[in-house]
């Protein structure tokens, strides 16, 4: 009985010997080989930042002279072109310049507006160099009569990332609106306002205004329209329409709204009006000091 005793005692001692050995070889395995690992994850951090880790970022590397960076620079960073054809793309070109001592990379293009693109010739610049940008608008997608859209150029110009250019056009009309903004003045509570839009063909094209509504931006806003009789058209053969207003405020103080025009015209066949002005109280209410005695 004693004997089967230490042989128990013996093959747990032995158990418990393998276990520990199995751990502590487990941690050798998971173990950096060399004691100073910590050393090659700095040297790769340095050689990324030396080198780039694919994508440039805006700051220059680590430890390099900022001024040695990216410049971005452009001829004109606010382009008015003027008036542009209704049934045609307009191109323009725009000079990108780096004017710094690094080479200058445009990651990106971006447009607030849908009825502008761009393109550049080449997206990496080197100092000193130039390249184009070819930007092209299409008035059919304008909308209206005119366009303000903002180009943005990303690039790794830490000074500035973002670089805004402001493009501004006219198209030219296929019909007037006068006056294009309504304004109603001061419009007393209770009481109504009217007002009178005259459209006006411009080209020997086929017109129509179809229908217009009231985009239900102010309350009490009513819209009407008809087609002028031809003996009071300005021109024979331009269609004339009136557009009849009234507003009828609802509630004091100042007020703006929308109105939509609908017509036959493919470009255009929708424009967008609107209309302001200021609803006022026909009386005005103050406070006075009451003297009150007691009766003698």
């Amino acid at each position: 009985m004693k004997l089967r005793v230490n042989q128990i005692a013996g093959l747990v001692i032995a158990g418990l010997a393998l276990l520990i050995a199995l751990i502590f070889a487990a941690d050798r395995r998971t173990a950096p080989e060399s004691e100073d690992w910590l050393d090659d994850v700095r040297e790769s951090a340095r050689e990324t930042s030396r080198t780039g880790s694919g994508y440039e970022g805006t700051l220059p590397p680590v430890g390099s002279d900022p001024d040695a960076s990216a410049v971005i620079a452009v001829d004109e960073d606010d382009i008015d072109v003027g008036v542009i054809p209704r049934d045609e793309i307009t191109e323009l070109e725009l000079m990108v310049h780096n004017q710094g001592r690094r080479e200058l990379r445009i990651h990106d293009i971006n447009f607030d507006c849908a009825s502008a693109t761009g393109r550049l010739h080449n997206e990496r610049i080197p100092p000193a160099e130039s390249t184009t940008l070819l930007v092209a608008l299409n008035p059919e997608l304008m909308g209206g009569f005119e366009s303000d859209c903002t180009l943005t150029l990303f690039s790794n110009d830490y000074r500035r990332s973002q670089f805004p250019v402001r493009i501004r056009a006219r198209v030219e009309p296929e019909f007037t609106v006068e006056p294009a903004q309504v304004d109603f003045g001061a419009v007393s509570m209770g009481e109504s306002a009217e007002r009178t839009v005259r459209i006006r063909q411009l080209e020997d094209i086929p017109f129509e205004v179809t229908g217009v509504e009231p985009l239900g931006d102010a309350p009490g806003f009513e819209l009407s329209y008809e087609q002028l009789p031809e003996d009071e058209w300005r021109q024979p053969g331009m269609k004339e329409y009136e557009l009849r207003m009234r507003m009828t405020p609802q509630r004091p103080g100042r007020f703006a709204g929308r109105f939509l025009v609908h017509t036959s015209l493919e470009r255009l066949p929708q424009w967008r009006g609107q209309i302001q002005g200021e609803s006022v109280r026909f009386y005005t209410v103050s406070s006075h000091r009451l003297n009150v005695t007691e009766p003698r």
